[in-house]
């Protein structure tokens, strides 16, 4: 029998899907380091990784607003960890914030401990700010429905084994090293990828010639002109390959590679939404 990570490794679903969130997960990172740069002056760096998948039993959260002060545990050395459960990500998207109230938190957490109440504000502080960033874009509707519907089940603590994959966030502030967790259920993970990607300016990549081909999700910067794309895998791109995206192509664009230009793309119209399809590749252009 396999093991749950032999599993995930064989799952390009759930792979996929873990990529979808990368750009949330890499916003998030960034503004750790940016709140708790603000409140120390050692530096700061966030590093991002994944930890593979691991197996709860008698998972049972809430995705009201008391789960946002069930994240912070001390351990017994000079480390700290932080365990942010995914369905707070939801609460906060939505605009919920947990109340500090001590009886609407976990009862493990300690209410008089001043250190803890700190992280907590902090970490609010965080995701507020990535609230504030995102409060402006039309999909926090679509991921209500396309993510919380399907954990649903956890609304009633459910005495099951439900698999999540666990990222996590390495964070040094001067010599002090410590733990950002997020753990994601991996039902939540296959079926969010779209909401995510378009959350995060995300492009799709389908083929021009074969509408029933599986499409490609890669990594774009849209503010940008001329684009940039800071993923190895549009080394797949082949040419008349068309890109859908949220924002408008007026006029022929450059897309950029690790600061090298590999593709030039012109304006198309593909069942009235907004297209480049690619016209030639670097190599071409010389």
């Amino acid at each position: 029998m396999n093991s749950p990570i032999e599993e995930i490794a064989a799952d390009d679903d759930f792979l996929n899907g873990i990529d979808g969130w990368r750009p949330f997960l890499l916003a998030l990172g960034d503004a750790f380091s940016e709140v708790l740069s603000d409140q120390t002056s050692s530096p700061v760096t966030v590093e991002l990784q994944f930890s593979g998948s691991r197996v709860l039993s008698q998972y049972a959260l809430s995705l009201k607003p008391p789960t946002f002060l069930h994240m912070l545990e001390m351990d017994r050395g000079d480390n700290w960890f932080v365990n942010i459960e995914l369905p707070v990500i939801y609460s906060i998207l939505n605009g919920v914030l947990g109340s500090s109230d001590a009886e609407s938190v976990h009862p493990d957490r300690d209410p008089t401990n001043v250190e803890i109440q700190l992280a907590e504000r902090a970490i609010a502080a965080v995701l507020q700010s990535l609230l504030d960033r995102w409060g402006r874009v039309d999909h926090l509707a679509m991921l209500k429905e396309s993510v919380l519907d399907d954990v649903a089940s956890l609304h009633e603590p459910p005495a099951q084994i439900i698999e999540v994959v666990q990222v996590d966030f390495k964070v040094h502030v001067g010599l002090t090293v410590g733990l950002i967790n997020i753990s994601i259920p991996k039902q939540a993970v296959v079926s969010a990828v779209s909401g995510i990607a378009q959350l995060q300016n995300l492009v799709r990549f389908d083929t021009a010639h074969d509408v029933n081909a599986p499409s490609r999700t890669l990594e774009i910067n849209a503010r940008l002109k001329p684009f940039k794309i800071t993923t190895e895998t549009l080394a797949n791109l082949k040419l008349g390959d068309v890109i859908l995206s949220e924002q408008s192509v007026e006029e022929p664009i450059e897309i950029y590679v690790d600061d090298e230009r590999l593709f030039l793309a012109e304006p198309v119209s593909l069942e009235g939404k907004k297209a480049a399809r690619i016209l030639s590749r670097e190599s071409m252009l010389e």
